[in-house]
């Protein structure tokens, strides 16, 4: 200790490589022989002192009780603030986060297109054609109109009929009579298209006395409603020249 002392107390600012390791020994033999130890390191005035404990046998057992930890005291008469509204704070500085969507203006009064309308600008018109001999059920999937041609070439009876049904498949009759109706027994009587109940004599044309024929291309137009229901025929012994046709942008 007292050549520990010596050599922090010298004046000279330079210590050997020799006396630096002596100093490690002696403070290491220290260690392991005392209970504690306080070392000076620094020249004269300067020198400052450190308190080194000495370490727990290897076999030694932790004593709990008689160690020097404690456990914090609980503060007394301290009260606990409630937490702050942080949705509070939010809603002051992000008000956009807790808007409603009924208070959101609308940027135009312009309705909003709806997909029906919107798909019905966008489907052009078709063709619905029956030819021969057989049946077309036609549903429509929007109000709308339609045109409704039809022809019918034969030499023996045979029929092209038109049939229009409502939403419940109830048959809309007109004067008793259904949409179209066309009925010829033979390829030269008179027989002309009824259509909605009205005879119309343009559907015929007499190529010479008593001899009549159908003219090609006539057409009706009329309208439809959506879920209504249109049925095209023909029947009997129509010609493969015969036809019926329904076009519209509906179907």
């Amino acid at each position: 200790m007292i050549f520990l002392r010596q050599l922090m107390e010298r004046k000279s600012p330079s210590i050997s490589c020799r006396e630096v390791l002596l100093l490690l020994l002696a403070i290491l033999l220290m260690n392991c022989q005392a209970h504690a130890a306080k070392i000076y390191l620094g020249i004269g005035s300067e020198a400052t002192s450190i308190s080194v404990e000495k370490s727990n046998p290897p076999d030694s057992v932790l004593n709990e009780t008689s160690s020097g930890q404690t456990v914090p005291a609980a503060l007394s008469g301290t009260t606990v603030s409630p937490p702050a509204d942080t949705d509070a704070g939010l809603a002051q500085s992000y008000p956009h986060l807790f808007a409603s969507p009924k208070a959101v203006k609308q940027l135009s009064s312009k309705l909003s297109a709806t997909v029906q309308k919107v798909l019905q600008s966008n489907v052009s018109s078709q063709e619905q054609t029956l030819t021969g001999k057989g049946e077309k059920e036609l549903i429509a999937l929007a109000d709308g109109e339609v045109a409704l041609a039809a022809y019918l070439y034969t030499y023996r009876n045979a029929s092209i009929v038109a049939r229009l049904y409502d939403e419940e498949g109830n048959e809309i009759r007109f004067a008793g009579q259904p949409l179209l109706s066309w009925v010829r027994a033979n390829d030269t009587s008179y027989a002309p298209i009824q259509f909605k109940g009205q005879t119309d004599a343009s559907s015929m044309f007499e190529e010479s006395s008593g001899n009549y024929s159908p003219v090609k291309g006539i057409s009706y137009k009329f309208n439809i409603r959506k879920g209504q229901k249109l049925v095209l025929s023909i029947s009997g012994a129509a010609e493969d020249d015969s036809y019926v046709r329904a076009e519209g942008a509906v179907f």
